[in-house]
């Protein structure tokens, strides 16, 4: 297993050196409950020690310093700036990788939907650098309603130092200390999952709690299950596990933790992706013919409703061939391998279990319903905001321009991307509901209207809102 070294501030150690490559920085986070309105949030990150440069320092030291920058915005303002470094001093540099790096920052937030920009650079080298922007949201804890922190997929959990001066103090969870594994990757070998949580509000539970650890494969199936029932009379209570993993083939995997009450009611439940690199079990698809392979994958699982609305969710992205063809399928398992074909041949990344393309198009689709969502309808990939950030992905620049004077709100979205280069698409708030039209783009198959400012962002204009006007524009 790789090692991990911690740490914060200043530290003097002997590891490896090795000239500045590209940025490989992981990151997770995890939300908990505190004893006020906000949320303890807190962000856990890892690198590789071959990221850092390292200059002469003294007669005996090299000195390697990555600096970072965080920004944390609501969708109000920008709510935490920071900024830290993490130096290193070393003898004897070699180029040969050792240890990862872990940190952890913790920050009180309000829970709700936020976007963060990490920034990292190597202070003796300005060609390594990396921003990494995200969207998370912080969970919302009362006092009343029973309900589970976030999982921590832990390298190393052991009892808890009091020594303040310590490392691995940060990292101190109650009696705990909790050293995250932010790139949420194991080896097989003999080895387990360390797992943190916490429960709050089951002292309300007159009678004794079931927890139920499940791990799935890739499609939802459940490979093992651990059971663990408990009686608390606190409000906050901790635990955590060690889970065996060497029995689990390379690939990715979910673990879900559900709680029941007696009569197996589910009072609350979480789940958190994780993946496996088992050297002795590869991945389970390796050498299966494409029939063999769809038969492991999640198509293979998903009910009518399901496909139908995996299917909605690409089919802006669909050319008109493509949509026929569907359209003609009436089997719901050829619809499933429809869907199994196609994320299949987006699937050109060198990582053997995971389809990046297919993992990034449902963190858009996540991202619209989080922000693009307007009154009771939480279907924000399936307004026009959304269905353009599927079909092209995020824009590059993003103007807003808020309802000011006689003018309605708007946004004009800019792409620069080699694929969409120059690519422009403006939409109006004509409603001010935060239902956003779209009214005119660069690319007329869109929509096309070079009067659509006048035509839509004067509150004094009187704009036809009607049903029939929206569908015959989102159309073209």
């Amino acid at each position: 297993m790789k090692r991990l070294y911690v740490f914060i501030g200043l530290f003097r150690c002997i590891v490896s050196f090795s000239q500045a490559k590209k940025v490989k920085l992981n990151i997770d986070f995890a939300s908990f409950k505190t004893i006020d309105s906000k949320t303890n949030w807190e962000l856990y990150y890892s690198f590789p020690d071959t990221l850092m440069s390292f200059a002469k320092f003294d007669d005996v030291f090299w000195r390697g310093e990555i600096k970072f920058s965080l920004s944390i915005s609501s969708q109000i303002k920008e709510e935490i700036k920071d900024a830290w470094s993490a130096e290193r001093y070393i003898e004897n540099p070699n180029f040969k990788h050792q240890i990862n790096l872990t940190g952890k920052k913790s920050y009180s937030l309000f829970p709700g939907q936020y976007i963060a920009e990490l920034k990292i650079w190597d202070n003796y080298d300005s060609t390594t650098s990396h921003i990494l922007k995200f969207n998370f949201y912080v969970k919302q804890f009362d006092e009343l309603t029973p309900s589970i922190s976030d999982l921590i997929l832990a390298s190393s959990i052991s009892n808890a130092t009091n020594d303040t001066n310590s490392l691995e103090f940060i990292f101190k969870k109650n009696a705990f200390t909790v050293i995250p594994n932010a790139a949420l990757e194991y080896y097989g070998i003999g080895s387990y999952i360390p797992l943190y949580y916490e429960l709050y509000n089951f002292d309300k539970v007159s009678d004794s709690t079931e927890i139920i650890v499940s791990i799935l494969d890739g499609a939802k199936r459940k490979i093992n299950e651990f059971r663990k029932k408990f009686i608390t009379h606190q409000n906050l209570f901790i635990d955590i596990a060690n889970l065996p993993n060497d029995s689990l083939a390379t690939g990715v995997y979910y673990l879900r933790m559900d709680c029941l009450d007696k009569k197996e009611v589910k009072l609350t439940s979480i789940e958190k992706k994780f993946f496996i690199l088992n050297t002795l079990k590869p991945d389970l698809s390796i050498g299966f013919n494409e029939s063999q392979s769809f038969e492991t994958s999640e198509w293979a699982v998903m009910s009518d409703e399901q496909v139908d609305f995996e299917y909605k969710y690409i089919e802006v992205k669909l050319n008109n061939n493509e949509k026929k063809t569907f359209n003609l399928l009436t089997d719901v398992k050829a619809k499933q391998k429809f869907l199994y074909s196609y994320w299949l041949q987006k699937d050109i990344d060198s990582i053997p279990f995971v389809n990046v393309e297919l993992e990034n198009f449902r963190e858009l689709v996540r991202y619209a319903n989080n922000f693009y969502s307007f009154g009771s309808n939480t279907n924000g990939w399936n307004s026009d905001r959304g269905r353009i950030l599927l079909k092209y992905g995020k824009p590059n620049q993003v103007e807003y321009h808020p309802s000011e004077g006689t003018n309605r709100a708007y946004e004009e979205w800019i792409y620069t991307s080699n694929k969409n280069i120059g690519a422009q698409f403006f939409f109006v708030d004509v409603r001010g509901d935060s239902r956003y039209r779209l009214v005119h783009s660069t690319r007329m198959e869109d929509a096309y209207n070079p009067n659509w400012f006048k035509q839509y962002v004067p509150i004094m204009h009187d704009v036809e809102d009607d049903q029939n006007n929206s569908n015959n524009q989102n159309n073209r």
